[in-house]
């Protein structure tokens, strides 16, 4: 018996991830991110802390799960593939060809293409985590409640994740919108390819 892959909870995790990427700008105008008084209860420390943390979360969670099921889908493949009229599943280059469609981010120095797989990787392995802040197109922006212009700032969707591979250290760049597009359609197409049970219940392979 494989391990129980919950599918559901991967494209639950990215409609979340998505809201939070999307909603970044309306909160980065409503609350004064640029601030680091404490006593704010919605400026910076507190957004960019529980960003930090929600984004750490379900971004690990997907990531193994994700890695788990890649792994599972490999060997279903492998076992069908001595079946007669079985229509072998490439799950590498099935990575490929999603991954191409979308930028899932970089690693500094790289122009090369970033696989789900490898993605899912650097997130796991990451020994550091940071959100990354941009200023606002338009620089000053007019607090409707204090009816005073200020400098605004929001989550740009990215993150920055740092660790090392044996003695190198590494950064990788994450765009959690795109990569949360891009394994919404990957996890979809290996269910639908591999017969699992469809998304909104959780699903079993083995």
């Amino acid at each position: 018996m494989s391990h129980r892959v919950d599918t559901t909870s991967i494209h639950r995790s990215v409609f979340l991830l998505l809201n939070l990427c999307y909603a970044a700008e309306p909160f980065g105008k409503a609350h004064d991110l640029a601030t680091l008084d404490e006593t704010d209860s919605m400026g910076g420390p507190y957004y960019v802390g529980w960003l930090k943390f929600t984004l750490s979360e379900m971004l690990i969670e997907i990531a193994i799960k994700t890695r788990i099921f890649l792994d599972l889908a490999r060997s279903i493949d492998a076992v069908r593939s001595a079946q007669p009229k079985h229509q072998v599943i490439d799950v590498y280059e099935l990575d490929q060809s999603v991954s191409e469609k979308y930028n899932l981010g970089f690693f500094a120095g790289s122009s090369e293409t970033v696989c789900i797989r490898e993605a899912c990787n650097k997130i796991i392995h990451a020994i550091q985590v940071l959100p990354l802040l941009e200023r606002g197109d338009d620089e000053h922006y007019l607090d409707e409640e204090s009816d005073v212009k200020r400098e605004w700032q929001y989550w740009d969707g990215s993150l920055e994740l740092t660790g090392t591979k044996g003695q190198t250290g590494w950064s990788f760049t994450l765009y959690v919108s795109e990569f949360s597009r891009a394994l919404d359609e990957f996890v979809d197409t290996l269910e639908k390819a591999l017969n699992v049970e469809p998304a909104h219940r959780a699903s079993e392979v083995f």
